[in-house]
């Protein structure tokens, strides 16, 4: 009877056993695959079927003709058009739309407050968050935006590992290699610096604003590392692109951005945009 009972034991522990394996099975098919993780330690799941890392087909690049393909914000609040530039098959420039531009910037209230706020970076959260939910954080999300000729991670749809930048900070082609020494070349600047945001209302805003704030894609711009880095926190009023062609578009983001989060804006930045608005 003994024995029996054993046998019996051992037969209901080996079928319990095969239950949680199916069950198990189940929820991973059910949940699909993940890919490791990211640089912000993130687990992120696979976006492609494949997750190949093979360069992703791109149009070839025309240097001091083609802006940023983050303009496409701007495209579709209608605060600039494409139009056939004359310069060739194929190129293209941007028209801003200055009156409307000039009426964004008129609804923004002064604020040249003498004392500046003490900034506190961590209360625009997460850096590089993903706030849209697409399985990758915005600083590849903006790579893979304004980069062409791509090369992602083998395994991981999300992660960038090269490709070319044309900076319109610079009007430069900059080769992009992800990589200790080299990654800073390419750097994601916030249009509006989060330190200028915080001076003109940010201060005031909920936490989940200002990470929001921090990681719109209307915001950013993959741009020359230096070149961001002399930028700083500076406003209009103190900075714009060396390359001057594209002035227009960028105090036009500028003004979009304020817009979209109620920001006010300084006497002297407004000055400054209202002049470049006027050579648009």
């Amino acid at each position: 009877m003994m024995a029996g009972r054993k046998r019996s034991t051992a037969r209901g522990g080996a079928i319990a056993t095969t239950v949680v394996a199916l069950i198990l099975l189940a929820a991973y098919a059910f949940s699909g695959p993940l890919i490791g993780t990211g640089g912000d330690g993130a687990t992120r799941h696979e976006r492609s079927p494949t997750g190949t890392a093979t360069p992703t087909s791109a149009p070839p690049i025309a240097h001091d003709l083609a802006p940023s393909a983050a303009s496409q914000v701007l495209v579709d609040a209608g605060l600039i058009d494409p139009v056939a530039s004359g310069l060739g098959a194929g190129d293209t420039a941007w028209r801003v739309d200055v009156p409307a531009v000039e009426a964004l910037l008129a609804s923004r209230p002064v604020d040249d407050r003498g004392t500046p706020l003490r900034y506190d970076r961590d209360a625009f959260g997460q850096r590089w968050a993903d706030v849209d939910r697409n399985g990758c954080d915005q600083r590849n999300d903006v790579l893979a935006r304004d980069l062409v000729q791509l090369t992602l991670r083998e395994g991981n749809s999300c992660v960038v590992v090269a490709g070319v930048l044309q900076d319109v900070y610079t009007d430069t082609n900059i080769i992009f290699e992800r990589g200790q020494d080299t990654s800073a070349e390419v750097q994601i600047d916030h249009v509006v610096p989060l330190a200028w945001a915080w001076q003109h209302g940010a201060s005031g805003w909920s936490e989940i604003e200002r990470q929001q704030f921090a990681n719109d894609l209307a915001n950013l711009l993959a741009v020359d590392g230096r070149t961001n880095s002399s930028k700083s926190s500076s406003g209009p009023g103190e900075w714009l692109p060396p390359a001057a062609d594209h002035s227009c578009e960028y105090v036009t983001r500028w003004v979009f951005v304020l817009d979209r989060y109620g920001l006010a804006v300084g006497t002297d930045d407004r000055a400054v945009i209202e002049d470049t608005l006027d050579r648009c």
